[in-house]
């Protein structure tokens, strides 16, 4: 998960989740405030899940709303399962996650403990691109701050450029899910 902080302590997060067909497929933006605002809806590209929640973290009730948009965004569920790697958060396993995935055919699989470090391979190339995402919008915007608006404006951006499927292979193989390799991550 990628985070962007602003002025003021202001923190936006942006939640992507690959397709085994090596693409990202759901994108969300977990914004750190009570609700969605009109101006929030206007930013996100279209597609993108705005959510807004005042501790700025994902929880059971985030996780599961996540869930529906990648739901919605793929045909033939549940009759063509999809695989969703999960770390063991408890976000991740609670109660009405877990129905909701049996009912749709999502099968989530959770990430050996202490291991979900490996799985930051994926997001290597993102904190590049990031870096100069927000360099050339001071850059085009001089003195101007970047806000939560414009974290999903960058990150769009960012986030075709920092997961093509060359480097969504590279990061399954990292961690050894794809090609299967036990001893990957010792």
């Amino acid at each position: 998960m990628g985070k962007m902080a602003s002025p003021a302590g202001q923190q936006c997060y942006n939640v992507p989740i690959g397709k085994f067909f090596w693409k990202i497929l759901s994108r969300c933006f977990n914004f750190l405030r009570v609700k969605v605002s009109q101006q929030m809806k206007d930013v996100v590209p279209p597609g993108w899940l705005p959510l807004a929640n005042q501790s700025g973290w994902m929880d059971k009730g985030f996780f599961l709303l996540v869930l529906k948009h990648l739901r919605s965004q793929i045909v033939g569920l549940p009759t063509k399962p999809v695989l969703v790697f999960v770390d063991g958060h408890s976000f991740h396993v609670g109660y009405s996650v877990v129905m909701y995935c049996k009912e749709q055919g999502i099968i989530l699989q959770t990430l050996p403990p202490h291991t979900s470090h490996g799985s930051q391979t994926f997001y290597d190339p993102f904190r590049r691109y990031l870096k100069q995402g927000n360099d050339e919008f001071m850059r085009r915007n001089p003195g101007k701050a970047i806000t939560i608006y414009a974290v999903p404006i960058i990150s769009k951006l960012v986030i075709e450029k920092a997961f093509p499927e060359h480097n969504i292979k590279q990061g399954f193989s990292a961690i050894g899910i794809f090609p299967l390799n036990r001893v990957a991550i010792p």
